[in-house]
């Protein structure tokens, strides 16, 4: 959710730990539709810096004959005690074999936060790619606009609505709930009408660190199982 504040904001929205202390860092692995030769995984690397935070994300996905990995770089900054920005500079590059060749493209991502209440926020997200710097294919722009409402901090209500210039899927919802019965335990639920999937999952938290387990499943291509690990210092 665009909307929550974690160590994955550096994947979905950089401005909602905009007001972040210390340093974070997230990591994620899945394996699409349960399919061995896929690999799926990303690493983001959250640290304040200065009156913001500074936040670095690499990912990688495909196999032999379809790859793209991708980075990018970016920092956010609290304007108020309630109103957050950011933007980040990004980078990816596509490989096709069989002659295919490779591609690569630039894209920039702009976030803002807004606290409605300390158990209500609101965000937007706006994803604004160039054209492939090889063959000028023209990639389609996303808004994403999401808030997130908390109940006694143990159950959150997440949705957000995913607006994009390609005219096969034009407008998409995703909804989610995680509650967490006691303080070391969560459970989520989710579901996403663009790629048509539903989602549960569990996560536990020691210390500084959490782990959570996730399944994604897609009525027809099936499973896809994904792993999470956090790490974070605050100051």
């Amino acid at each position: 959710a665009i909307a929550q504040s974690d160590a994955f904001t550096g994947f979905n929205n950089l401005s909602a730990s905009a007001q972040m202390k210390g340093l974070s860092c997230a990591f994620y692995g899945q394996m699409p539709y349960s399919i061995s030769e896929i690999k799926d995984a990303g690493v983001s690397i959250l640290q304040h810096l200065g009156t913001g935070v500074m936040g670095v994300v690499f990912r990688s996905y495909g196999n032999t004959d379809f790859s793209r990995q991708g980075m990018n770089l970016g920092y956010a900054l609290p304007l108020s005690n309630k109103f957050n920005t950011s933007v980040s500079l990004g980078y990816s590059s596509t490989r096709i074999s069989n002659g295919y060749g490779n591609t690569h493209t630039l894209w920039t991502k702009v976030g803002a936060t807004y606290d409605i209440r300390k158990d209500w926020k609101w965000a937007a997200v706006i994803d604004l790619p160039a054209s492939a710097l090889k063959n000028d294919e023209e990639l389609p722009a996303t808004l994403r606009l999401g808030t997130t409402y908390s109940f006694a901090e143990q159950v959150a209500l997440s949705a957000q609505v995913i607006s994009t210039t390609n005219a096969n899927a034009s407008l998409s919802y995703s909804f989610g709930l995680e509650y967490v019965p006691v303080e070391v335990l969560s459970l989520r639920f989710g579901m996403n009408t663009f790629w048509q999937t539903w989602s549960m999952g569990v996560g536990t938290k020691f210390r500084n660190c959490s782990f959570d387990a996730a399944a994604v499943v897609h009525p027809q291509l099936g499973l896809t199982p994904q792993i999470s690990l956090t790490y974070g210092i605050e100051k």
